[in-house]
């Protein structure tokens, strides 16, 4: 065996301070799981530094939620594809996307119900191939 490359450790603090209270509707709030803003911020404005991907790039996420990873792309001038599982937060992701500023209309996620075990088949079913996922 060769020698182990050693992987840098990132310590991101402040994270978990934003709220998306104004951004997402009230009862977007009943998902359990929602990604944090400062984080999905984090991750998105890191991928772009480091060349992950691109401004115009179409970012996936198989566990959509409430659409927060959507909004977070949209707002970065990225386009995001994500499938959700559960009618009722895909409604309320749409819901969301409806208040995102008009700036951000080229970049309006899109969101479909469906299983994530089959978020590759869900994709290219929508004429679609993403260039990274984040979920």
């Amino acid at each position: 065996m060769g020698k182990k490359k050693k992987i840098p450790i990132r310590i991101w603090n402040g994270c978990y301070e934003d709220s998306w209270k104004g951004i997402i509707t009230d009862k977007s709030f009943s998902h359990p799981a929602k990604m944090a803003p400062g984080l999905i911020r984090r991750i998105v404005d890191y991928g772009l530094k480091k060349g992950y991907w691109r401004k115009g790039e179409l970012l996936g996420d198989c566990f959509g939620g409430v659409g927060t990873t959507g909004i977070a792309c949209a707002c970065k001038g990225l386009k995001c594809f994500l499938v959700e599982l559960e009618a009722g937060f895909v409604e309320l992701a749409k819901k969301n996307f409806e208040m995102l500023p008009k700036v951000y209309a080229e970049f309006k996620p899109i969101i479909v119900q469906g299983d994530s075990r089959r978020f590759a088949e869900i994709v290219s079913g929508h004429n679609g191939v993403v260039d990274a996922v984040v979920t």
